[in-house]
């Protein structure tokens, strides 16, 4: 008695778009908060991250 338990990702360009949104919202939101903050460290991050 054996059944599959199949979790492989069947749209990686669906899975790869999502990430890099979240990316960019992440580093527009950092950069905003490192010049809001004066924070060298949260814009150099930020740059990071973009990268």
């Amino acid at each position: 008695m054996s059944h599959g338990h199949d979790h492989e990702i069947s749209n990686y360009s669906r899975a790869f778009a999502i990430g890099i949104t979240l990316n960019v919202i992440f580093v527009v939101i950092e950069a905003s908060c490192g010049v809001v903050a004066d924070s060298l460290v949260l814009i150099a991050d930020a740059g990071h991250n973009s990268s």
